[in-house]
């Protein structure tokens, strides 16, 4: 046991518990998450437009033919021209990518009511908007029929018992996929779950108190800075055999994540949901390093590093600062423990030394009436914890920064929250992929799109794009066309400004185009 008195009172730990000379395993890839070969291909931030970093994660192929279609089969096995919806029509490609674009528009813009999107500036001074009349013909009914018929899924194929998620198929393969394939993962990842709320009824929604999204659909993701790699709901089955028979149905489906990592030895980071001694093996087995936080029986911290908490204040004092560390015989695995405020427990199989760093935080001297700098000590474990686990939860608030269904969308299909949570993951996938490749070509930081700049140029050309060209005249309106290639005239361009050669005026008669 090492006891903490102060700064100097800790040195190296390394040489009691890893002899010297232990082998430091190599990451194979890269530093630092960066774009695929496949990206770079594909995709250049000087020419490039948000969309075409939207389509390289769902392409338009699968917007424009495959959703497009299956919402038509499923509209007609409905009988939509009868009843309730007597004057509907098929859906366009356009159509399709309007209503998309609608919904990443109302990430930005949220309203209590979608139909409040459709009323004139004239009646409603806060929500109406003239151009979003202008994008969908037919108004919020085009909307609902959307709402009711939108289909990912070919409503003719039978439902597989073993595959809950089976209307979502479509699209979670294909972001799992493109999410892969147009990332290097970087040395450092963090696994943890993500949380996509729905307040309906659904036999797959999980009871869930410990997030402020509330009950819903849970996922376990492998992230890093934001970037959602990789993902498996809960409750979807494992699509292979258990990897391994004594491991839990949490740990085997993490590992069938693990397994999907291109290079060796990667850092993963967790917190003690995920990790054990025995998952940790299993890991190391796989050329995966991990550590996290743990808890302190059940999960294989040995006893000889296990701190009891305090029960007096007396007793705090005295435990204050402790330091305990053991090693696994074969060094593969340290665990270590720090008594803070209450007992820290720490597994490992990244560091091979334990020591203690220095910190310096700025805190209100009341006496002094300023700031002053506090220096402190930390575990390197747990300094490297602090800052190497934030992936998943820097991916949620990317996502719920201008999440789709806005604070006032109600689901009734559980399918549609999760279809979303899905455009959501490659709405922000696209946008940190655009930013990286901005920064390792060297575009200038002024001309890089944010966040909010990035969704909306997204969401205008979605419902402004070339092909996506609809006549206003029906509705007495005049319709602006914009076109997708780079340095058309935009279409929040301020009044005054002359419009550029390329930007047409629709007047024709009908309906959208297909």
């Amino acid at each position: 046991m090492i006891k903490a008195l102060g700064r100097t009172d800790y040195g190296s730990l390394a040489s009691l518990f890893y002899p010297s000379g232990t082998p430091v395993l190599a990451y194979t890839g890269p530093e630092v998450g960066c774009p695929s070969a496949k990206a770079d291909r594909l995709l250049d931030p000087f020419v490039s437009e948000p969309l075409d970093y939207f389509n390289a994660f769902i392409p338009e192929v699968e917007r424009h033919n495959k959703w497009k279609q299956h919402s038509n089969v499923y509209a007609t096995t409905q009988g939509a021209s009868t009843d309730k919806y007597p004057n509907f029509k098929p859906f366009s490609a356009a159509e399709i990518d309007i209503n998309v674009g609608l919904l990443i528009r109302n990430g930005l813009s949220p309203v209590p009511d979608f139909r409040y999107n459709f009323t004139p500036p004239s009646s409603n001074f806060v929500f109406g908007d003239d151009r979003v009349i202008a994008a969908l013909p037919g108004g919020y009914g085009r909307y609902k029929e959307f709402r009711a018929f939108f289909h990912l899924q070919d409503p003719r194929l039978a439902e597989p018992p073993d595959q809950p998620f089976w209307k979502l198929k479509p699209i979670f393969d294909v972001v799992r996929t493109n999410s892969e394939e147009l990332w290097y993962l970087g040395k450092h990842v963090s696994l943890d779950e993500q949380d996509c709320g729905f307040q309906g009824r659904s036999a797959l929604k999980d009871k869930i108190k410990f997030k402020k999204e509330g009950d819903g659909f849970l996922a376990d993701c492998i992230c890093e800075g934001g970037y959602t790699w990789t993902f498996h709901f809960r409750r979807d089955p494992l699509p292979i055999s258990s990897l391994e028979k004594d491991a839990a149905d949490l740990h085997n489906r993490c590992l069938m994540l693990l397994e999907r990592f291109p290079f060796d030895w990667n850092c993963v980071w967790m917190d003690n949901l995920f990790i054990s001694r025995r998952f940790m093996q299993w890991g190391y087995k796989r050329n995966v390093l991990m550590v996290g936080v743990a808890r302190a029986s059940g999960r294989g911290v040995p006893d000889s590093v296990v701190q009891v908490e305090a029960k007096t204040v007396g007793e705090l004092a005295r435990v204050a600062g402790t330091v305990k560390v053991a090693r696994t015989a074969d060094f593969k695995i340290l665990a270590a423990s720090i008594y803070d405020n209450k007992p820290v427990h720490v597994l490992t199989s990244i560091h091979n030394k334990v020591d203690m760093v220095e910190k310096v935080r700025k805190i209100w001297d009341v006496t002094e009436s300023r700031k002053r700098d506090l220096e402190y000590n930390r575990l390197n474990v747990i300094d490297d914890y602090n800052n190497n686990m934030n992936g998943v939860d820097i991916a949620d608030q990317l996502r719920n920064q201008y999440r789709l269904d806005g604070p006032w969308m109600r689901q009734r299909k559980w399918w549609f929250a999760l279809f979303l949570w899905a455009l959501g993951v490659a709405t922000v996938n696209a946008y940190l992929l655009y930013r990286r490749q901005c920064q390792l070509r060297g575009v200038d930081e002024k001309k890089v799109l944010n966040h909010l700049e990035f969704n909306t140029k997204l969401a205008e050309s979605l419902c402004f794009g070339e092909g996506n060209l609809v006549a206003g005249e029906a509705r007495g309106r005049t319709r602006v066309v914009i076109g997708r290639k780079r340095g058309l005239v935009s279409p929040t361009q301020p009044p005054g400004k002359k419009q550029k050669e390329n930007t047409s005026v629709n007047t024709s008669k009908g309906g959208i185009d297909a």
